[in-house]
């Protein structure tokens, strides 16, 4: 039986689109045996690939740190992102902090629990007297148990733009571990936090 060439031209299409997705959900690479890459569609978000896979939002991020862009964390269609399918590494307790338009010492010993003196000290050139400005861009090495550090961890208040997934980029510190923390400000189901909140920030 012979289709009507609109028809058939229907069916040709929707063939190819179930080809394209079968190309897009299969490994994109040759995968490691921890992991495969997956490429962002239209309509892609963290949380819709986080169900998707079956990985949380936070092990996501953490392996795929470029594709990382506060405040919206929005994915651009056509990239890669690599898709894990064992834990990732513990995060590391140093790490790296990209300076933000109204940074400064004080804010970021603030957030961070080490003191201004630790964070200048990790960071001589970009102490800059007489003013002490921060300029945006720069990148400051934030290091373990400096001044402010309490044992256990330490309190953190929550400024406008912040995020659960902001501050455990900053802080490496999970998701799943802030959340534990503090059961007091999980909010579902937009999980949001208000600024003024005081988190408490456990050591990674």
């Amino acid at each position: 039986m012979r289709l009507p060439q609109g028809r058939a031209r229907l069916c040709l299409a929707s063939l190819l689109l179930v080809l394209m997705v079968g190309v897009v959900l299969v490994p994109a690479a040759e995968a490691s045996g921890s992991g495969y890459w997956y490429v962002v569609q239209p309509g892609d978000s963290w949380s819709s690939i986080s169900a998707a896979t079956g990985v949380p939002v936070s092990t996501l991020q953490a392996w795929n740190p470029a594709a990382v862009r506060p405040p919206h964390y929005w994915l651009m269609i056509g990239e890669w992102l690599w898709i894990p399918t064992a834990a990732p590494p513990p995060p590391r307790c140093d790490y790296w902090y990209t300076v933000r338009s109204g940074d400064s010492w004080t804010k970021i010993s603030r957030w961070s629990g080490v003191s201004v003196a630790a964070l200048q000290a990790a960071n001589p050139g970009l102490v800059r007297p007489p003013h002490y400005w921060l300029y945006v861009g720069d990148r400051l090495w934030i290091p373990c148990g400096g001044g402010g550090w309490h044992p256990g961890g330490y309190w953190y208040t929550v400024v406008r733009g912040d995020s659960w997934y902001a501050i455990s980029r900053r802080t490496g510190v999970s998701v799943a571990a802030l959340q534990a923390a503090n059961p007091g400000k999980v909010r579902p189901p937009k999980y949001w936090l208000y600024i003024g909140d005081r988190l408490w920030i456990p050591d990674p």
